[in-house]
């Protein structure tokens, strides 16, 4: 019985350790995941930049550009480049 009971005891600490073990890894891959998605904003963020002063330089005004952005539907897919046509046909 005290035998069991041990034994019961061993595999319940064993099974917490495993869970604590696999909540810390969560943890960490959710950090990783956050600190990874800051960056990818941040790259976004500097390459919106760089695209609005190529705007600019092509005479488009930031009302211009927010205009169209407001207008176009929001697909997001990397080949709906009509938004960008349309900006350019402005020119």
């Amino acid at each position: 019985m005290r035998r069991n009971q041990r034994n019961s005891r061993a595999r319940k600490q064993a099974y917490l350790k495993d869970l604590e073990h696999r909540w810390n890894e969560c943890l960490r891959l959710g950090v990783q995941a956050s600190a990874d998605m800051q960056q990818a904003a941040r790259k976004v963020s500097h390459e919106n930049e760089q695209l609005r002063k190529m705007l600019h330089e092509r005479g488009l005004t930031d009302d211009m550009i927010k205009d169209e952005l407001l207008s176009s539907p929001t697909t997001g897919g990397p080949s709906d480049y009509s938004s960008a046509s349309k900006l350019f046909a402005k020119l």
